[in-house]
């Protein structure tokens, strides 16, 4: 082999070590330091941009995030919900930890914008518990004790503690914070609805997606690639017409390649494929200019990408915005009969939601004690055992509780003085405990 071969094989092989690994560039004390490599889209291939993403999420292990978001209602959702109240938005602030195994959070159950976060000690036990977290809820998933998640609500006005604990993944009715960016590498740990995005698009793999071309975002090259998911349509829509209808929810994410494959933008559209053909307008999310996709029904925006210790690069701040048919539009409206027969209308859209998040510190390399992961609850806690769906108190077994119980139902009745039976006690357990948990996770958020 020629000189001239082994260089040209050596460029190549090292053309193709770029490709896989475009997030890994070394970072300084003045910012990123790359070396220039030109690369056709062509060239690019949609294993290359999720190999390329995985190295960058491999340089964060045991990864901690503190980060705040805030909540914004348009003006669409007040008027399509007239009985909500406008409140000003106040930030969320999560302190978040994983191994990509297992993760820790903690969040002060009110936290107001400007004001100053000390991070706790890293060490939870039950005597700090009712001390430095009466007002912080805790939520620890795949810990070292036999449940596969707890959750520490914090403290009620009478001194005791709250929570829930459960096995195998966070259920819906728990699943009310928000991971934050690149959060999340097994997608059992939570629905959807509060994954972040960026970790939902890449969650589906190299399979899922096509490269589209480049487009400029400001002064960025932008690899565009979409990602299309179908599904079965429902049974109302698929009786209107002859055929297999599906969903078809497409994904189009705008890629920078020499900063961690991170997308700059994202935005979500759907449509209907009949017998696998495209309904409706054949261009609908098909533009590479960000601007040339209207019809989105969610959108992301990265504002700001840096690197972290490591080399690894992280989305900081951005925000998205979920979208809505504008409750000011009287029609027409499509119909199924229409799309089937290409009469389509452009229905305007509006904000309806708008979550902006702001990332205050990255570490790649932090140790949490199993004593912390184990979130171990005060004597006297009142807690919901999601697995045997019941209350409980800690410090008293389930045999001795259902005894005691069973002796309350069998003994006299007593003239009521004040205070509540053990009866009663475990109602509140059941119910209240649960509604505090929907008050501190959702009512909380709903508000602001």
């Amino acid at each position: 082999m020629s000189v001239f071969s082994r260089r040209g094989a050596t460029v190549l092989k090292v053309r193709l070590v770029f490709l896989l690994y475009c997030g890994s560039w070394l970072c300084s004390s003045d910012g990123p330091t790359q070396k220039a490599v030109e690369c056709e889209a062509a060239e690019i291939q949609a294993s290359d941009i999720c190999a390329g993403y995985e190295y960058n999420l491999s340089l964060l292990p045991r990864m901690r995030v503190i980060y705040e978001y805030v909540l914004e209602h348009g003006d669409a959702f007040y008027k399509l919900t007239p009985q909500a109240t406008r409140r000003s938005p106040n930030p969320v602030l999560e302190d978040y930890w994983t191994d990509r195994t297992r993760f820790f959070l903690r969040m002060p159950n009110a936290f107001s914008k400007g004001q100053l976060y000390v991070p706790p000690d890293n060490v939870v036990n039950p005597d700090v518990l009712l001390s430095k977290y009466m007002d912080m809820s805790i939520f620890s998933y795949g810990s070292v004790s036999a449940d596969g998640f707890r959750l520490w609500s914090g403290a009620e006005r009478d001194g005791q503690g709250g929570g829930v604990v459960g096995a195998g993944s966070i259920t819906e009715r728990l699943g009310l914070f928000l991971f934050p960016p690149l959060g999340v590498t097994d997608e059992t740990w939570g629905p959807e609805g509060i994954r972040h995005p960026i970790d939902v698009f890449f969650a589906r793999g190299p399979e899922a997606l096509t490269v589209l071309g480049t487009a400029r975002i400001g002064a960025v090259e932008t690899v565009v690639v979409q990602q299309t998911v179908r599904e079965k349509a429902p049974d109302v829509q698929q009786q209107q017409v002859r055929g297999k209808l599906e969903i078809a929810r497409l994904a189009t994410a705008w890629i920078d390649m020499r900063r961690g494959c991170l997308p700059l933008r994202m935005d979500r559209t759907s449509f209907f494929l009949l017998d696998g053909n495209r309904l409706g307008p054949t261009n609908d999310g098909d533009s590479l200019d960000p601007a040339g996709h209207p019809e989105a029904s969610f959108i992301v925006v990265v504002s700001r990408i840096e690197c972290s210790d490591g080399g690894a690069y992280y989305p900081c701040d951005g925000y998205t915005v979920q979208r809505c048919v504008s409750p000011d539009y009287k029609g027409p409206f499509n119909d199924m009969q229409g799309v089937v027969q290409g009469k389509t209308v452009d229905v305007p859209m509006v904000d309806l939601h708008r979550m902006t998040w702001r990332t205050h510190s990255v570490q790649r390399d932090v140790a949490v004690p199993n004593e912390t992961l184990a979130l171990a609850f005060p004597p006297g806690t009142r807690y919901f055992d999601l697995s045997r769906n019941r209350g409980m108190i800690e410090g008293l077994p389930e045999e001795a509780l259902d005894r005691l119980l069973k002796e309350e139902r069998g003994a006299p009745r007593a003239p009521r003085t004040g205070g509540y039976g053990l009866k009663s006690l475990l109602v509140v357990v059941n119910l209240v405990v649960i509604g505090a948990l929907v008050y501190t996770f959702w009512l909380r958020r709903k508000k602001r």
